[in-house]
Parts: C-alpha cells; sequence; structure tokens
C-alpha cells in the first residue's frame, strides 16, 4: 500500500497520523476502513519500519480497531466479515508475530503499545487469542512479573491474561506459570515488612511448590468444570 512506499521515516508517521485523524470522516465507509487497517498492518510489520513507525502501526490499529468493534457492537458488519469478533484479514498472523517481537524488545516507556495493540487484535478475532496463549504465555506472565506494579504496563499485560481466563486449556497453563509468579508477588511484600521472619517466607515457598508439583492435577480438575464462553471457528 501507500504507506509502505514511503521511505523517509517522518512521513511515514506523518501519513499514519494523518490518516487515522480522518477515520471519523471515513467512519461510514466499511471498505475504506479495511483497506486502511489492512494498510497500516504492512507498515508494521514491513521491513524498513524502525520502531518508531512501528509504535505509530500500533497506535493507529488501536484506533481502528475500536472503530470496527464499535460498529460490530451496532450490528454493522464489515464488507466480508461474517462474524462479529472474528475479523478476517491475511495479515493479522504477522501483525501478531511482529508485536511478539516488539513486546520483547520494547523497553518500559513504550511497552504498553504492543501488548495493547495484541489485544484489540484478539478482540477483533478472538481465534487467535489460543495461539498466543499456548505459544507464548510464558512470555506475557514473565513480562507481568517485571511490569506487575507498574501502573500503565501492568494494567495492560493484566486485561490480556484476562481474556484467556475462560478458555480451559489456556486457564490450566496460566495457573501453573502463576504459582511461581505468586512466590516471587509474596517474597517482593516480604522484603517490605519492617521485621520480616525468613522461617515464614521459605515455608510459604514451599508450600506453592507443593501446590505446584502436587496439587496441580486438582486444580486442573476444578477448571475443567468451568464454562467456556465462546467456540473458536
Amino acid at each position: 500500500m501507500l504507506i509502505t512506499s514511503l521511505v523517509n521515516g517522518i512521513l511515514v508517521g506523518r501519513a499514519i497520523w494523518v490518516i487515522t485523524k480522518l477515520l471519523d470522516i471515513v467512519k461510514d465507509n466499511n471498505l475504506v476502513i479495511e483497506r486502511i487497517f489492512n494498510g497500516i498492518s504492512m507498515t508494521l510489520v514491513h521491513e524498513s519500519s524502525d520502531l518508531s513507525i512501528q509504535l505509530i502501526a500500533c497506535s493507529a490499529i488501536i484506533n481502528i480497531s475500536k472503530l470496527i468493534l464499535s460498529k460490530n457492537e451496532n450490528g454493522i458488519n464489515l464488507p466480508n466479515q461474517s462474524n462479529v469478533n472474528y475479523f478476517k484479514s491475511e495479515l493479522i498472523p504477522k501483525n501478531l508475530e511482529k508485536l511478539i517481537q516488539l513486546i520483547q524488545i520494547c523497553p518500559e516507556e513504550t511497552f504498553f503499545y504492543p501488548v495493547e495493540t495484541l489485544i484489540y487484535i484478539i478482540k477483533l478475532n478472538n481465534e487467535y487469542s489460543k495461539i498466543i496463549s499456548k505459544n507464548y504465555s510464558k512470555l506475557i506472565i514473565d513480562k507481568y512479573s517485571l511490569y506487575y506494579n507498574h501502573p500503565m504496563n501492568g494494567a495492560v499485560l493484566l486485561e490480556l491474561i484476562k481474556l484467556w481466563c475462560d478458555d480451559v486449556e489456556s486457564a490450566k497453563g496460566l495457573i501453573t506459570l502463576l504459582l511461581p509468579f505468586s512466590v516471587l508477588v509474596f517474597e517482593d511484600f516480604f522484603k517490605k515488612l519492617k521485621n520480616p521472619n525468613s522461617a515464614n517466607l521459605d515455608q510459604v515457598k514451599m508450600t506453592l511448590n507443593t501446590l505446584s508439583m502436587d496439587n496441580m492435577e486438582k486444580v486442573e480438575s476444578n477448571i475443567e468444570m468451568l464454562p467456556v464462553s465462546y467456540n473458536l471457528h
């Protein structure tokens, strides 16, 4: 598309900014909205796009996704889109791959953008929720362990994790990964006590490790009783 043919990074950034500002003007033209989504997606994954352009593209995709979701909420499906929360684009898998890369490399100040973009793409097409959970839940929990106290990054990661909680297989994996995280959180709180007792900390660690190793089957059997709120196509 036009955006990816531009060479100058400043021009690319300005072009994306202008297109985003024009969304309100074209909001009733469904075909144009799809083309904008695909064009900016191509910019996100294009090999010549540097990190700053990729983050601008992330912000634009978030805004476009909000517009598409609002149309779906009002019962308006875009052309060739037959199901709410099942937005189709051949660029979505490439978007997800690039977003995972950005989540791994982005510093604290810009980490928020690829995670929120990932959330909105999953909301557009929940078919990819299981794929992300199966392949990258450890990465997400590792990042949550790093940022859980961060006001923006921790909140957006928790929102992503919540998307997986109503899927049985995803929930099983999350519980397994969150048990070691709970040790980390307890340790962090423990260090802030006025008179910490290391024996108590060691006992809690042993309890959590026992739960992780010996009682996981019981946890899984309880999860299997939870309802699944949607079926993937």
